[in-house]
């Protein structure tokens, strides 16, 4: 594992706490800060317990242009100077990034530079998009789709690749993709005119899944961005994927 957290990060859950090794240039355990997003739940606003600092292992220069957003319970590596909003509900948990002003919860994304970080229960109204999401890169989710409408109430739209996208297994429980411009793949800011990468994370671990729930979680970092930042998202991947 490449972030290596400080001890204080137990406060930011087990999603994307990560220990994360970049690739070639000279690597060091730098401190990258901690950006708390305001939060925004069911219930009103909350505040958010994260600590000032992760360590991530990475070359200097990575290191000077990458933050990390969190509202506690969710977090993730994204472009540093950006500005965060998070929301928290039923379904799961999400926090939208923007280089300007956040897009509010439910505006499409689709072709704005931005980031989405997100957290879907298997346990709850998430599982839509569990599955939407999921089945498509995950042989277990495939195999449950056929019989999600009677099992769960839902149908399930897809669940071979989305054509064009392109995917990298980290592991059996781990995807990383990339969508082309134009192309409207896994990314919910993709299908404009810049790419979006993104990681895609089953967890079958987490707390929600001791209750017998027979679905696993589904935790998405997606970042939308213009052709010259492109080697910046193609080492936030590498960060972001390893766990």
């Amino acid at each position: 594992m490449n972030v290596q957290p400080l001890r204080s990060l137990a406060l930011l859950t087990p999603f994307f706490v990560l220990a994360v090794q970049s690739g070639a240039a000279a690597q060091t355990q730098v401190a990258v800060p901690v950006v708390k997003c305001p939060l925004e739940t069911m219930t009103g606003p909350e505040n958010v317990s994260a600590p000032a600092t992760v360590e991530v292992r990475t070359s200097k220069a990575w290191a000077a242009q990458i933050a990390f957003y969190s509202i506690g319970s969710i977090g993730a590596l994204g472009p540093r100077g950006w500005h965060c909003q998070g929301h928290s509900g039923s379904s799961g948990a999400t926090i939208l990034v923007a280089p300007g002003a956040v897009p509010a919860l439910g505006d499409s994304l689709r072709g704005r530079i931005g980031m989405e970080i997100a957290y879907y229960s298997g346990s709850t109204s998430g599982r839509q998009s569990v599955f939407d999401i999921g089945a498509p890169l995950f042989a277990d989710l495939r195999a449950l789709a056929p019989k999600a409408s009677v099992t769960f109430g839902i149908t399930v739209p897809r669940t071979q690749p989305i054509r064009g996208e392109t995917l990298k297994r980290v592991s059996t429980s781990i995807v990383t993709f990339v969508d082309p411009p134009k192309l409207q793949g896994s990314g919910p800011g993709s299908g404009g005119a810049y790419a979006t990468y993104g990681v895609i994370v089953e967890d079958w671990k987490s707390p929600g899944k001791q209750s017998g729930t027979p679905l696993p979680d589904l935790r998405l970092i997606s970042i939308t961005a213009p052709a010259k930042d492109a080697s910046l998202m193609q080492e936030l991947s590498v960060l972001n994927s390893s766990s």
